[in-house]
């Protein structure tokens, strides 16, 4: 039962989509550019993951505790070897980002893993609230900014930004 708990992950409603376009909840509705959020840093969980991309389709593996992948419970060194060794296979990782379970102003229970990319602004967020000298179990108001990025290529994606406000109310 510890190893599934420790495993077990966030447990939300549904999940932020975050696209060049803005964010949505779940995949599906209308596009925002800006939410409020309360977030309890005691509930988020660092994670060490990989995206691999084949035939235009990217799937992500993650590992909560650097042996073993989440999903088959493979020692996490061998599948990230085996990864970059498949035939058509793009791999991106690993690299550390960290699964965000929030409650949005309208209630509604959501989830983000921010990408390689998008990391960076939680941890920005983190290190604020910490210097705040707020506790890791203090709800936390927060602004979620959508931001559009481009690479060298133009292609574009979005990334989440994190504004602390104070303590949720």
């Amino acid at each position: 039962l510890d190893r599934m708990a420790a495993n077990a992950g966030m447990r939300v409603d549904q999940f932020l989509t975050v696209k060049e376009a803005g964010i949505r909840i779940g995949g599906e509705g209308a596009y925002f550019k800006e939410a409020t959020a309360t977030i309890v840093l005691s509930e988020c969980l660092p994670v060490i993951s990989i995206s691999i991309e084949r035939g235009g389709k990217t799937d992500f593996f993650k590992t909560y505790d650097g042996v073993r992948e989440t999903r088959s419970g493979a020692d996490w060194a061998t599948f990230v070897a085996q990864a970059g060794n498949a035939a058509g296979a793009k791999v991106r990782g690993p690299y550390e980002t960290v699964e965000i379970p929030m409650t949005l102003a309208s209630g509604e229970r959501v989830g983000l893993t921010p990408s390689m990319t998008g990391a960076a602004y939680f941890t920005d967020f983190y290190a604020a609230a910490k210097a705040a000298g707020h506790s890791a179990s203090e709800p936390l108001e927060v602004k979620l900014t959508h931001m559009v990025r481009k690479n060298k290529n133009g292609n574009e994606w979005g990334v989440i930004k994190f504004e602390l406000i104070g303590p949720a109310e």
